[in-house]
């Protein structure tokens, strides 16, 4: 049900923000260095890039969570309900059609 699920993300959350930070770790390390040694930005254009990159934090976390937490099991049940199925011959199409949308 919807609160078994709500559970689900709230546990999982954490380890995905942590997962992107780490990931987004060296993009800002290296924008930091050009910065400070040859970009030399305004602090507008700064501010404007820092609320991208806090958007593209947000989204990522939020993305890979639903994915991770609700696509795949989901998709990884409904594979398994038809490979045990009297024709497991439309496996193969059902998933293409899956992975197609």
């Amino acid at each position: 049900d919807s609160k078994e699920l709500f559970l689900l993300f709230a546990r999982e959350l954490p380890a995905y923000m942590k997962e992107i930070a780490v990931s987004l770790l060296p993009i800002i390390l290296f924008f930091m260095i050009f910065q400070i040694f040859m970009l030399k930005l305004t602090t507008r254009k700064l501010k404007k890039i820092a609320i991208g990159l806090a958007y593209t934090y947000a989204g990522l976390v939020l993305f890979l969570t639903g994915v991770n937490v609700g696509f795949m099991p989901a998709g990884n049940y409904l594979g398994q309900v038809l490979a045990k199925s009297a024709h497991p011959l439309f496996l193969v199409p059902i998933a293409m059609i899956m992975g197609y949308f």
